[in-house]
């Protein structure tokens, strides 16, 4: 049996904060809003540990603005005959992450937050993978708005990369990437 302990975050998800917006969330709050959860993320991820389920419906606003990242996907509960069903998030989840034989590194993570920067500034769910697969239509997020500047419009694109090889690696070298400050498109 395996047993979870968390803390209970009270507030909205990102997700419900976002349908209640018309207009795309600016580059500086998108920013703040992210930092928390990619600080967490790369904690989670310096203890070998992945979240797989990055979301807008998995990152909840607390009262005082915060954004905090909830939901842990431990796969392995989820692969030893537990009711546990694995969630993935259409326009979120990493291609990665629809075949259980594939691996999952941190770039599904990486892919999973370059989405939800994606969702804030376009204020559009990406297309899923599966649909990207058939057709790799991504539209740059400067081109649906063209307030986000370039580099954080290629930025998010490298991390949304279909093909885990050529995505960003990590997420301290994606928040690089969004600060304009990382390599540049290779």
């Amino acid at each position: 049996t395996g047993y979870a302990v968390v803390e209970k975050i009270e507030g909205p998800t990102l997700a419900e904060y976002l349908t209640k917006r018309e207009d795309p969330v600016e580059s500086a709050r998108a920013l703040a809003l992210l930092r928390p959860v990619m600080n967490g993320v790369e904690t989670l991820h310096s203890a070998n540990l992945i979240h797989r389920g990055i979301s807008p419906e998995n990152i909840i606003l607390e009262s005082g603005g915060t954004a905090r990242l909830s939901g842990f996907a431990t796969l392995a509960l989820r692969q030893q005959g537990s009711e546990l069903k694995a969630k993935l998030y259409p326009g979120y989840s990493a291609p990665e992450q629809y075949a259980a034989s594939e691996f999952e590194g941190r770039y599904t993570a990486v892919f999973a937050l370059g989405a939800v920067r994606s969702r804030l500034l376009t204020g559009l769910t990406p297309d899923s993978a599966g649909e990207r697969r058939a057709q790799d239509e991504l539209r740059p997020a400067r081109t649906v708005n063209k307030e986000v500047p370039t580099f954080l419009s290629t930025g998010i694109a490298r991390a949304m990369r279909l093909a885990p090889n050529e995505r960003i690696q990590t997420v301290p070298d994606l928040r690089l990437a969004l600060s304009g400050e990382g390599p540049k498109e290779s």
